[in-house]
Formats: structure tokens, C-alpha cells, sequence
């Protein structure tokens, strides 16, 4: 019993390394600009429910770096990640709400993903809602607050918020 512990333990672990692998590769590919290579790589990964390799492929669509650029389909892929934790996909999420990216502009989801990979120390994050909170009403603050801490990994985040297309609704 404990050889097949064992055995277990180390296919696992040799899955897990071949995943980070390709990860790896595909990040070496991108910042080579061997696009071509770094989608080939991120994509079976992403399908796979990888986060990081689900946040690198919205980055891909975002700005058109191997792929057609789609705004609506880096946001599908931020959100996949930004779902199961990942804080970069959190605040690259945040930015499309921000900036009505792929997304109707929503400033209170914009806030609230902020605030959620803040928490998870994403630096950018922290600066975005520094940024973005001194054009936020109390009442959009509020909101973001509450969508925030209600949320928990692995569920979907909110599309829509109440306040969040409104100009400033309590200043």
C-alpha cells in the first residue's frame, strides 16, 4: 500500500513539474515575442484550468500578441483566472471594468477587484484603487466594499453592480 503512496505522490509530482514546464516555456516564448510558441504552450494549460496560464492568454487577446486582439475574449480568459485567486488576473480584470474593456464600464467591480487582489498583495492593485477611489462616491465605496468581502475563490464574481455606471450618485 504505501509503494502505490508513494508511486501516486510521484506521478503527481512529475505531472505538476510537466505543467510548470510548459508554463515556463510559454513565458519564455512571450517575452522572446514567439507568440506562435507561447499560445501552443498557454492554451492546453489554460483548458486546463491553469490560472496563470488562463491570465498570460488574456493578456495575449488583450493586446492582439499571437491572436487576433478580442477584448471580450481577455476578459473570459482574466475571469477564469481571477476566479480561482490569481491577483494578476484580478487587477487586469479590474482595469477592463475601469476602462469599459471587452466589459460595460463598471467602476464599482473595477474597485472591487482591486480591493480583492490588493488584499492578495498585487501592488498595481493597491495603486489602482488608490487611483480610482478619489472618483468614487461613499455610496460606490460601500458596494465594492461588500462585493468584496462577499466573495470567496472558486466562485464567480458579480457582472454587474448597482451603482457602478453612475456618475458620483451621493457627491
Amino acid at each position: 500500500m504505501r509503494k502505490w503512496k508513494v508511486l501516486l505522490l510521484a506521478l503527481l509530482l512529475g505531472i505538476q513539474t510537466l505543467a510548470n514546464a510548459g508554463l515556463s516555456e510559454g513565458i519564455a516564448a512571450f517575452n522572446a515575442k514567439d507568440y506562435a510558441t507561447a499560445l501552443r504552450e498557454f492554451l492546453p494549460l489554460a483548458n486546463q484550468g491553469n490560472a496563470q496560464a488562463q491570465n498570460n492568454l488574456g493578456v495575449m487577446y488583450k493586446n492582439g500578441r499571437g491572436v487576433p486582439k478580442d477584448e471580450a475574449q481577455a476578459v473570459a480568459w482574466y475571469r477564469k483566472a481571477a476566479e480561482q485567486g490569481n491577483a494578476n488576473a484580478q487587477t487586469n480584470l479590474g482595469n477592463m471594468y475601469g476602462n469599459g474593456r471587452g466589459v460595460p464600464k463598471d467602476v464599482v467591480l473595477a474597485y472591487m477587484l482591486y480591493n480583492i487582489a490588493a488584499a492578495n498583495g498585487n501592488e498595481k492593485a493597491i495603486n489602482n484603487r488608490a487611483s480610482l477611489e478619489g472618483t468614487l462616491s461613499r455610496q460606490q465605496i460601500t458596494e465594492a466594499q461588500a462585493l468584496a468581502s462577499a466573495w470567496k475563490p472558486g466562485t464567480p464574481f458579480p457582472t454587474t453592480s448597482r451603482t457602478g455606471k453612475l456618475a458620483n450618485p451621493d457627491r
